[in-house]
C-alpha cells in the first residue's frame, strides 16, 4: 500500500475520534449542524465504530426539526443512503424512504442537482434514474462555463459567469466521478468529468492551494472532494499525474492539522472563523471531509494502491 493510501485513512480515524469525543447525546455538538450528525454517524459505520457511539448520533438526528424550507435534505440523504447501503439498518431506512426534497430543483445550485441525482439513481429505481439523468443533462447544459461547474441556481443559468467557485467544481467532479464508478462503464459524463480534473491539474501543478476561487476559497469541504475526484481519476486511467496531484494537495492539507487531530474550516494558520461564510457550519464540514478522505482511501486500496 503507498504511504498516502494510509494516511488518508490514518487522517480521517483521527478527525473521527475528535468527532465522537465531542458530540453529546443530549446537546449535539452544542452548535449548530445541518448534516454534521448524518456525516459522523457515516464516518464511524466505515471505521468499524460499535453501535453504541453510531447510535448517538443517529438518535439525535431522529430529532432534529426537518420541517424548514431550508433542511439540507440533499445532504442528509447522501449520507443516510450511504450508511443503509453498507450497513442494511432499518432505523436509518425510514430516513430514506420514501426520498424527500424541499425545493424545485430549478431553484437549487448545481451541486445541490447533482447531489440529489446521485441519490436518486443510486436508488436503483428506473423513474428516479430517468428523473435523475434529465437533471444532469441540463446542468450539463446550462450551468457550465467551459470545463467548469457554475455556482448558480440552474433557473439564473445567464448568470454564470458571475458564480465560479473552484470548491463547488470539485465537490461537483466528485459526484460526477462516483456517478461513473457507479455505472461501470463509460458515460456521457465521462468527457466533462476529465475535462474538468484536467483544469484543476493544471491548477495544482502550478499552486498546491487550488481552491483559491469564489465561493468557498480554502476550505476543507472543497479539498476533501477535489481528493476523492482525483482518486477516482487515477482509478480510472493510472495516469501518474492525477496520483501525483493528489499527493501533493493532500500533504498541503496535513500542514493545517491540529494536534488533536482536526482540522480548521479554513485552511488558515489562526484558524479564523471571520473568514467563514454565514452558512458555513464546523461539524457539518469536518466530517464531511473526513467521509471524502475514507472514501478515496477505501477507492484506492481496493484497486491496489
Amino acid at each position: 500500500m503507498k504511504k498516502e493510501v494510509f494516511i488518508l485513512k490514518k487522517t480521517a480515524s483521527e478527525i473521527a475520534r475528535y468527532i465522537n469525543c465531542r458530540f453529546e447525546a443530549k446537546n449535539g455538538f452544542n452548535e449548530r449542524s445541518f448534516y454534521g450528525e448524518s456525516y459522523s454517524a457515516l464516518i464511524l459505520l466505515m471505521l468499524n465504530y460499535p453501535e453504541k457511539s453510531i447510535n448517538k448520533f443517529i438518535d439525535f438526528y431522529k430529532k432534529k426539526d426537518k420541517s424548514g424550507k431550508h433542511f439540507h435534505w440533499e445532504f442528509n440523504n447522501y449520507a443516510w443512503q450511504e450508511f443503509y447501503l453498507r450497513s442494511k439498518n432499518p432505523t436509518v431506512k425510514s430516513f430514506i424512504r420514501p426520498l424527500k426534497f424541499a425545493t424545485f430543483f430549478g431553484e437549487k445550485v448545481t451541486n445541490w442537482i447533482l447531489l440529489r441525482s446521485l441519490v436518486r439513481i443510486k436508488t436503483g429505481e428506473i423513474t428516479k434514474k430517468i428523473i435523475a439523468e434529465f437533471q444532469i443533462f441540463l446542468v450539463l447544459l446550462l450551468n457550465k462555463v467551459g470545463p467548469l461547474f457554475a455556482d448558480n441556481k440552474l433557473s439564473r443559468f445567464f448568470l454564470k459567469k458571475r458564480f465560479l467557485s473552484i470548491q463547488y467544481h470539485c465537490f461537483c467532479l466528485a459526484l460526477i466521478g462516483e456517478l461513473l464508478l457507479w455505472k461501470k462503464k463509460k458515460s456521457f459524463l465521462t468527457k466533462d468529468f476529465f475535462a474538468g480534473i484536467d483544469y484543476m491539474v493544471n491548477k495544482i501543478k502550478n499552486n498546491p492551494n487550488p481552491i483559491n476561487q469564489g465561493r468557498g476559497k480554502k476550505q476543507i469541504f472543497g479539498y476533501g472532494a477535489l481528493i476523492y475526484a482525483l482518486s477516482v481519476a487515477y482509478v480510472i486511467t493510472n495516469k501518474k499525474e492525477y496520483w501525483d496531484c493528489l499527493v501533493k494537495v493532500l500533504n498541503y492539507v496535513l500542514k493545517y492539522k491540529k494536534e488533536d487531530g482536526s482540522f480548521p474550516l479554513v485552511l488558515t494558520k489562526n484558524d479564523d472563523r471571520s473568514l467563514w461564510y454565514p452558512y458555513n457550519n464546523y461539524y457539518d464540514y469536518l466530517p464531511f471531509f473526513a467521509y471524502y478522505l475514507l472514501k478515496s482511501y477505501e477507492l484506492l486500496e481496493k484497486e491496489g494502491n
